[in-house]
Formats: C-alpha cells, structure tokens, sequence
C-alpha cells in the first residue's frame, strides 16, 4: 500500500514537471524545433522517406494529401470550396463516383483506409454504387490495412448480394472476411458470417483463400495485450482464458463453412517463435491424426518446419519423414540444429549424410551444425563432403577436424578462398599440405591459379599472396595478372610480394557500370614506380582519393591531364569525378585546371549535396568568371533547396550573379521540383522566399538591374507543381518581381481538380 502511494505521488510529480515545461514558451519551442530537425535528419538519411509525406496542415494542399496524412478534419473542412471547384472543371453536373473527377479521391480513401472521410461522403451524398466500391476494393495496393473501410462496408451492408447473377460479391466478401479476420474485429467476422456464409454454399476453391495473407500481425497484437494486461493486474489469475482464443474461434467457425485456415496458422504459428500454444491447438482441432499428418506434410509447411522447428514443436507434433521423400537441405542452411538433432534420433542417416547437409552448413556459416554433423558421420561411420567454407568459420582447428574424421574435400578452389578471405596463411598452408597432385586438379583450368591470387591482392598480408605464388606458379615463368575494376581492391604489401617474385600487373580500362575499387596511396605509387604513369589507368589513381593518407595533389593533376587522352566513351565514367571530392578539398578542384568546365554544373550541384559551402562558393566563383556561357548552366540554381542556412544562401547568392540575375535562371530555381516536395515541403518554400527576397534586392538596386538588365519572373503553367504554384500565388501575385501575366489559373485548376486541389488564398 505504501509503495503504491509513493508511485503514485512520483507519477503526479513527473505529470506536473512536464506541463510545466509545455507551459513555458521559450522551451516548449525550443523542444518541438529540435524534434523537427530530428525528425528531418531521419527523413534525409533514409532515401525511400523521401517519398513519404510529411506535413504541417499549413502545408496540405489537396484533398487526396489531407487522407494520406491522416488529417480528416481538413477534408471535411475543405471539401465544400473544393467540391464547387472540382464540378466547375469537369463535365458533371452533380457528384458521381462514376466519374473520373472522383476517382483520385476514391482510390485514396481506399489506399490509406480513409473511413472517416468515406463515411463524410456518403452522409453528404447518399450511397455509393457496389460495384464501383468492389472495383476499388479489388484493384488498390493498401498503403494502410483497410479495416475501417472493411467495418464501415459491413455496417453499411455492402457484404450482401445485389441479386441472384451477382457474380463479383464472392471476392468482395472475401477481402472483407480477410481483412477483418486479420485485424481480429469479431463483431464484423460474425456479421459477415450470419449475412453471407449462413445463407450461402462455399466450395474449397474461394479466390481469396490462396492470397489469404498472415495471421502474424495479429498474434503480435494479442501477444503485446496480454502483456499490458499482466503488466496493469499483478494478481495471479490461473484460470485466464487463451488469448489467442479470438483467432481459435474465427478459423474453427470458417472450417464449419467448409474454408480451412489452419495450414496458414501453423506456418504463421511456426515462423512466429514456434508458438506452441497455437500449434497444439491446430493439432487438437483434427478429429484424425492422419489428417494433421497431412498438414505438415505439405511441401510449403514441410519447408518451414525444416528452416524453422524447435525440439519442442517437432515432439509436438510427432514429426516422421514421409517416404518417398525429396531430400532437402534447408535445415542445414538455414542452422536449425534442433532438426538435425531430431532426425539423428530418428535415425535417418540417409536425410543427415546423403545430400550434401554438411556441406551446406560450412557454406552459409553454421558452426553448431557442422559440428554436430562431423560427430554424428564418425559415431555412424558416414562418408561426408565438404567444400567451401564461409569466412565468418574458417580456422585452422574446423579443416583439421574435417580432414582428421575423413570428410571429402571436393571444392579446392573454393576453400581456398575461403581461407584467403578470413586472411588465414596458417590455415592455406595446411590445405596446400592436404591436396595431392594439385597441379593435375587444377590444370584444367588455369584461370582460377589467377583468380586466387587477384584475390589475394584485397587481403593485407603479403604472406597469403606469398603462399598463392610459391604453390601455384613456382615451376611457370614470370605472369602478367590482368587486374579490373570488379572488387579487386589492392593492398601494397601483396602487390609488392607479386613484383619481387617477378611477376606483374596489367590494370584494364574501367568497366561502364563497376564501383572504383579502394586502392591505397602506397599501392599507386608502387604500381607507378613498377609499370609507368601511363601504364596506370586514370581509374586506379583516382580510388586512392579518398584514402586519409592521400596528399599527392602533383599526381593527381598529371593524371587528370592523361584522362582527356581517353576515348569519348570511358571520359563519361569520369564524370564520377565530382564525387570524389565530396570532403570538401578545395586543392582537388584546382588539379582539374581547364578540364572542370567538362562537368558544367555538376561539380557546384555535388558540393551542396555535400554541404560542402566553401567548396561550393569557391566553385561558384569560378563558373561566374566565364558568366557568357550561361547555356551551359541552365539547371545551376536547382541546389539553391540544398542550403539550410541564410547566410550561406546569401552568400552563394551574390557568388553567382551572372546567374542570380537572370529571370530564366532564376525561375529554376523558384520551379525546381524533387523529393522535397514529399517529406520537407519548408524547404522549398523557404527557397522560394529566399529567392525573390534576394531577387528584390538585385532589382531594386540600380546597379544590378542596370548591368545585367534585370526582368520581373515570369511565371507559367509549364514549370513547377501544385506547392510552388500554391505558394506563389497566394503569396506573392502582387509581387511586381514576378510576373503572373502568362499563368492561366484556369488551367492549373482543371488540370490539378482531380487531386482535390484548394482554391488560391491569399496570406498576405
């Protein structure tokens, strides 16, 4: 009793401190901007959140964004000046959600269960035709479960049939029973059972069946309601009723209807942490055992027992390999040692030894199993295989086990590049000391000798790269490795290795579509010392940019002098260059002397990316040096959205003047269209206020207006999207920076009505 009163003391306390800080302005805005930023960084470092809508209700501009957003009572508050809107650009004379004005709006209503605004809609006009809301069903790809629409449809008795030819119902109820089976709502599972199912016949080829989906999210529901049950009520309660007790009760009253669920269950059942509770539920609820032999059975169930069963479901369930049996190694693949456990104390041998377990288990990196395995084939005598070993297991200890109880070595080339990977010298030496006749294995094909040691040039130890040379290419005459860009980083040590041994490197032209490989400032100068600048590639010169010791600019110059000597079509991977100065040195861009104006405004554009500001103001002086070719830098203000600061924006600004004083720049600037406009609309419109702040500043003062003769912005309906035409016109139309005289408001309206567009206001 005591301890209750003092948390309930501490919890008033707490409550108390947190209004007090919501009270306090300073800090309450304070706290919300830098939730924001927050808020914006995790937007920004996750590219597919770009695409995600995130918004302020100032920010909302059409119908179909209030549903997406959840924001409901915009919709409704909107709607009437939108409707009028929407008739008056269409050729419909009344609502019809027949019409294609409404379809947009529909189709998202159904996307992102818009219930509220469906139930708004159909109060204001009446019902909606059943086939136009099966279709809609039918044909979406949900972005959010539809279970409010699912229960409003039920409510509003669209489950029942039309008539006696009403051929489409069968799937529309389907859906529906799906939907709310899996979101577990009862009340909706029995209407739909007692309007439909009681009075209808249902044979076992229901088109929904076999897309019927999981019941995965809804045993994490129930698992997570019982544990805030135990977590509220600490009193023992022996006699609690299952809490799965809901899905028990939907799949048995569905068997009765002749659609059995529990094959879905037991997989949802076995992937979900083995559930044994819904496991011998399914196993209780068949009257034979044969029939729930049958079950597992099953090729896709059988699979997932394989992956997935613990000792504990497959005592269960009394699990027996049926004969004949495809052999399959999915155990072993995917590490489920309570399976391979299982079947050696079932003694089939045939299922451990014969088709390749072990071996699948070194390969994907299966300590435990293979172990097991290794134990099992000596206790019973077995011949066993192996091949590569993944690297995450390799050592010196696990081949000397594998060799010591007689398993079969079969892939040499691929264990040995196991052990190059895990950087184990000890290890390949004794599997050099295993092999026999080497070179007779592998002559046959002498390109793997090759690959092995290309290999060996990732690895930082010469040792490995040593080891390669002496056993492979100690009786052939001096090689010439061909090197390319396909993952073969290189280290100085094993290439210094390959050069005392007499041997070389030829560097082949960089493939079209491979990344740079990572080449330290040693190795480049030791390929330069051995074979010639020339010799070099451009490619292999420019992947040690990046290294932290790079500081050879004089090489870097001469090799960014050799690159124009390449043909046209290996000069295009070249303009990869503007990333490898993402790090901000300035000394990077003065190597590229004349052959910079070959990037035009690439080099600007990725320095913004890379909030690199005075990398990008020393490159905007530059560009403005050689303002007369302005067509060269149609698209240079578009990074304008990239800058978050005032100051910096001001001062890349005046940086490019040329270019910050031409209207048909300066429009790209106001129209560019990106990401932005999903997840962080403030940032284009903060560049557009920032623009014609600035553009203001240049025309209003005699000088610029004079010298580059200065033009209001025209603005026209062919740029831009709804956000900058919105913001624009109900901001500035009285502007006289810009210039609305060829935007047709009409046209903008008719062709932006279907989304629900808002009419114009005016803020300011």
């Amino acid at each position: 009793m005591y301890s209750n009163s003092n948390n309930s003391d501490s919890d008033k306390r707490r409550s108390e401190y947190f209004k007090g800080i919501l009270n306090n302005k300073y800090l309450r805005t304070k706290i919300f901007n830098h939730v924001e930023i927050i808020h914006h960084r995790i937007i920004n470092n996750d590219d597919k959140n770009h695409y995600k809508l995130a918004l302020k209700s100032n920010q909302i501009m059409t119908l179909c964004e209030c549903i997406k957003v959840n924001r409901s009572d915009l919709f409704i508050k909107h709607f009437d000046s939108v409707y009028q809107s929407m008739l008056s650009y269409s050729n419909e004379k009344e609502f019809s959600f027949n019409s294609q004005v409404f379809e947009k709006i529909l189709k998202t209503i159904f996307e992102y269960d818009g219930h509220v605004e469906l139930e708004y809609l159909l109060k204001r006009f009446g019902g909606i035709e059943m086939t136009k809301l099966r279709s809609m069903m039918l044909r979406v790809g949900f972005v959010i479960p539809p279970i409010g629409l699912c229960r409003l449809l039920i409510q509003q008795n669209y489950h029942l049939k039309l008539d006696m030819n009403d051929k489409d119902v069968f799937t529309f109820v389907g859906n529906l029973t799906k939907h709310v089976m899996m979101n577990g709502d009862l009340e909706m599972f029995d209407r739909i059972c007692n309007d439909y199912f009681d009075h209808t016949i249902i044979n076992q080829n229901l088109i929904f069946y076999h897309h019927w989906g999981s019941f995965k999210d809804l045993i994490n529901k129930l698992n997570n309601q019982q544990q805030q049950l135990h977590t509220t009520n600490n009193k023992d309660n022996n006699n609690i009723q299952s809490k799965y007790i809901k899905i028990f009760y939907m799949v048995n009253k569905l068997i009765g209807y002749g659609i059995d669920l529990r094959s879905t269950l037991f997989v949802d059942a076995l992937e979900g942490g083995n559930n044994q509770e819904i496991i011998k539920w399914i196993k209780d609820s068949f009257d034979e055992k044969e029939s729930f032999v049958k079950l597992f059975q099953q090729s896709q169930v059988l699979t997932l027992i394989e992956r997935y069963a613990t000792t504990n479901t497959l005592e269960l369930i009394e699990f027996k390999l049926e004969s004949p049996r495809l052999l399959s190694i999915d155990a072993a693949q995917f590490g489920n040692l309570d399976f391979l456990t299982y079947m050696y104390d079932m003694k089939e041998y045939n299922y451990l030894f014969g088709n390749g377990q072990l071996e699948a288990s070194l390969t994907e990196g299966h300590l435990e199993c293979a172990n097991f395995l290794v134990t099992c084939a000596v206790k019973e005598g077995a011949e066993v295989e192996f091949g590569d070993i993944h690297p995450s297991i390799m050592s010196l200890d696990l081949v000397k086990r594998l060799v010591d109880s007689q398993c079969q070595m079969l892939d040499f080339d691929g264990l040995i590049e196991s052990a190059i990977e895990s950087n184990q010298p000890e290890t390949l030496e004794f599997i050099f000391s295993q092999l026999e006749n080497v070179d007779s294995q592998m002559r046959e094909d002498f390109s793997i000798y090759t690959r092995l040691v290309l290999l060996s040039l990732k690895i930082d130890n010469p040792k490995i790269t040593e080891i390669l040379l002496d056993k492979l290419f100690s009786d052939q005459p001096p090689q010439t490795f061909h090197l390319n860009s396909k993952g073969n980083d290189l280290c100085y040590g094993p290439l210094l290795s390959l050069f005392n041994k007499g041997h070389s490197i030829e560097i082949l032209p960089l493939s079209r579509k491979k990344r740079l490989s990572k080449v330290t400032p040693q190795a480049v100068q030791l390929l330069i010392d051995r074979l010639s600048i020339e010799s070099v590639p451009p490619w292999v010169i420019l992947a040690s940019i990046h290294h932290p010791d790079f500081n050879d600019y004089k090489l870097l110059k001469d090799t960014i002098s050799l690159i124009n000597q390449y043909p046209e079509e290996e000069v295009y991977q070249y303009k990869k260059l503007q990333y490898l100065y993402s790090n901000g040195l300035i000394k990077v861009i003065e190597c590229f002397g004349d052959w910079i104006w070959e990037f035009g405004d690439s080099l600007f554009r990725t320095a913004l990316e890379y909030n690199q500001i005075q990398m990008a103001l020393y490159i905007s002086q530059l560009i403005s040096s050689r303002f007369q070719q302005l067509d060269d830098y149609e698209g240079i203000l578009y990074s304008l959205l990239d800058i978050d600061n005032d100051q910096d924006f001001e001062m890349i600004w005046d940086a490019l003047k040329p270019f910050t004083t031409s209207s048909s720049h300066v429009i790209h600037a106001i129209m560019s269209v990106n990401n932005f406009v999903y997840s962080q609309r403030h940032r284009v419109t903060n560049t557009i206020d920032r623009v014609i702040k600035h553009y203001t500043r240049y025309y209003n003062g005699a000088a610029e207006k004079g010298q580059f003769k200065m033009t209001p912005i025209k603005i026209t309906n062919e740029h831009g999207g709804c956000l900058h035409f919105n913001h624009l016109y109900n901001n500035y139309r009285d502007c006289p920076v810009i210039d609305f005289t060829d935007f047709n408001v009409d046209s903008y309206l008719e062709d932006n009505h279907k989304e629900g567009i808002f009419p114009f206001t005016k803020n300011n």
